[in-house]
């Protein structure tokens, strides 16, 4: 189990933070804000997809 900030996360669910997945995302994120300026970015998800996304969404807002 991890715990970030105040959150406590089940390792299955934080392995977002330990794939390419993350850098893939976030480098395609500045790709299209470099080409289109400051853009909304919406993630979804469902199940176990819906609870990776969640984090990514987090991500981004602190990171970019």
């Amino acid at each position: 189990m991890f715990v970030l900030l105040w959150l406590k996360v089940h390792s299955g669910f934080f392995s977002y933070n330990n794939t390419n997945l993350r850098l893939a995302i976030t480098s395609a994120v500045r790709k299209a804000r470099k080409s289109y300026g400051n853009i909304n970015v919406i993630v979804t998800g469902h199940s176990m997809g819906g609870a990776m996304f969640s984090f990514c969404a987090l991500d981004l807002a602190v990171r970019l």
